[in-house]
């Protein structure tokens, strides 16, 4: 990952192994990014993954401008490096914290101020004879990737993309 920026302040990103990468934050908090192949959701499989970022441990990490800096930079790296990736964000709702999560990586995408990538939020509702699941992502897509409409297409049968 190479990217400066004179506007975001990133932690130093490190790759782990194959797809996982990590930083250290300011109050010693280890992070990490890890991206898994998700193209088996696709009949023909394209580069998309599923992305993560958490802290290592069982820790509450204090508020820290330099986590969202670094997961933008992140977010313009992968991109700028390929445009025809793509990401999957689900947030996490074990905690029943997830539109929490969905609010802030929504705040976080916007600050991005970007025109070449596009953000398509669902929710699907998991419904049994006692409880409900929400499960609330986003599909992120650079406007020039060569099979946005397929992956769209595609998406759109798995998850209720709204588009």
């Amino acid at each position: 990952m190479k990217r400066e920026s004179n506007s975001l302040n990133p932690y130093v990103v490190t790759l782990e192994l194959d797809n996982t990468y990590s930083f250290m934050s300011d109050s010693d908090v280890k992070y990490t990014i890890s991206l898994i192949d998700a193209s088996y959701y696709l009949t023909e499989p394209k580069p998309i993954f599923e992305f993560s970022v958490y802290p290592v441990g069982d820790v509450k990490p204090p508020k820290d401008a330099r986590i969202q800096d670094t997961v933008t930079w992140f977010l313009l790296e992968f991109f700028d490096e390929n445009p025809n990736n793509c990401l999957l964000f689900v947030c996490d709702s074990n905690d029943s914290r997830h539109k929490a999560r969905a609010r802030l990586f929504d705040a976080w995408f916007n600050l991005l101020d970007t025109t070449f990538l596009e953000k398509y939020d669902h929710e699907i509702i998991l419904e049994d004879e006692d409880t409900s699941t929400s499960i609330i992502g986003s599909l992120i897509i650079h406007v020039e990737n060569k099979d946005k409409a397929y992956i769209l297409e595609e998406m759109a049968i798995i998850i209720a993309l709204k588009y």
